[in-house]
């Protein structure tokens, strides 16, 4: 989510002494083990599997209000 007040990738480097490609690798291996995750949750909730893509276009939408 955006927020105003969000550290930058730079600074975040900078506070765990990282290079900031190391900052956007970690946030990027982050962002894809998160969506494996909310995936795999999401599958245990459907009844069938085929219907996980569709939940998970129906969460997004959701949450982009």
């Amino acid at each position: 989510m955006d927020e105003a007040d969000r550290p930058s990738q730079v600074e975040i480097a900078h506070e765990f002494e990282m290079t900031e490609n190391a900052v956007n690798q970690a946030f990027y291996r982050l962002r894809q083990r998160y969506r494996e995750l909310l995936h795999e949750e999401i599958a245990h909730t459907v009844i069938a599997p085929d219907d996980t893509e569709d939940e998970l276009r129906h969460l997004i939408a959701v949450l982009r209000g």
